[in-house]
């Protein structure tokens, strides 16, 4: 069922914020409506790339032992990590460089 806003458009239960059955979870719960925080995106981040990290070591290690793979599958999932590796720390500096900025700026 639709309704119309002040300005003329249609608006859908999702929109207004409504919850139809096939969101909700197991015991019939809506879904959190938060958003996350900064820490628990770099915690979901970070899992991410130990995940991807752990991965092509793995591909790596078992082509290694001899292992039949796709030599340029493994070297794409190892650059891929690598390069994920490079831009966290490199996001790391950068929040660091602001924290030491704003320390420097207290009186």
């Amino acid at each position: 069922m639709s309704q119309i806003n002040a300005t003329g458009q249609t608006i859908s239960p999702l929109q207004k914020g409504g919850v139809s059955t096939a969101d909700t979870g197991a015991q019939g719960v809506a879904p959190s409506t938060e958003k996350p925080t900064f820490s628990s995106m770099v915690e979901r981040g970070l899992e991410k790339l130990n995940a991807q990290m752990t991965q092509a070591d793995k591909m790596a290690a078992r082509l290694a032992a001899g292992e039949e793979m796709d030599i340029p599958e493994v070297m794409l999932e190892i650059t891929k990590a690598d390069i994920n590796f490079r831009m966290f720390v490199q996001m790391r500096n950068k929040a660091l460089s602001a924290y030491e900025e704003i320390m420097r700026l207290q009186f």
